[in-house]
């Protein structure tokens, strides 16, 4: 679920869901406004700061982008079996979340899921262009603000961390599961930065 209040849409919602199908609603009236079916599971979906286009990240491993106006799939990004300097990173597993990097950088994707990845799309290039390994992933657990990267993993031991950007680096990791509670052993499936009122 996306919320969309821009110069191309007012007051308008992105709906997905696991069976595969995206729906645009329109909050004021009530009235759907498209539906859009792709043959796999969808788990998230996020636009572009400016709201010109969508992605979806979901079973199949893939990047799905989509222009906003015409509601097609313009691109399909995945990564390549393989290994070797011909091999194109990418997602082996489940894509749980995915992020747009807004203002920072308009032409990246951040995506996790249950390969232990997160991978840096480019829409430029059409894959993905360098990844961090770590983050085990299993629902709204990645966040981006100013450079850094959010991670809230699925695992007992420092679900928590914060990532560099540009290098890729650990800057800080919490330990979410220490102190009174150490006993209750919480596995994260969400997380989000706080911003500031300009969304930034």
């Amino acid at each position: 679920l996306k919320g969309l209040n821009s110069k191309r849409s007012k007051n308008v919602i992105l709906v997905s869901d696991a069976g595969g199908t995206l729906n645009h609603w329109h909050i004021t009236s009530g009235k759907k406004l498209s539906s859009i079916f792709i043959e796999t599971d969808i788990y998230s979906v996020d636009y572009k700061s400016d709201a010109s286009k969508f992605a979806t990240v979901g079973k199949d491993h893939c990047v799905r982008l989509f222009d906003e106006d015409t509601r097609k799939e313009i691109s399909k990004m995945k990564g390549s079996s393989g290994y070797g300097h011909d091999s194109i990173s990418g997602h082996s597993n489940r894509v749980f979340t995915i992020k747009h990097c807004g203002s920072f950088d308009e032409n990246i994707f951040l995506t996790g899921g249950w390969d232990k990845t997160v991978q840096f799309w480019d829409i430029r290039v059409g894959h993905s262009i360098r990844s961090i390994y770590g983050p085990n992933i299993s629902g709204e657990a990645l966040d981006f603000c100013d450079g850094n990267i959010l991670t809230a993993s699925y695992r007992p031991k420092n679900p928590l961390e914060m990532w560099d950007f540009h290098t890729g680096k650990l800057i800080d990791s919490l330990n979410w599961n220490k102190g009174k509670y150490s006993n209750d052993h919480s596995l994260l499936y969400a997380a989000r930065l706080w911003k500031s009122g300009d969304g930034e």
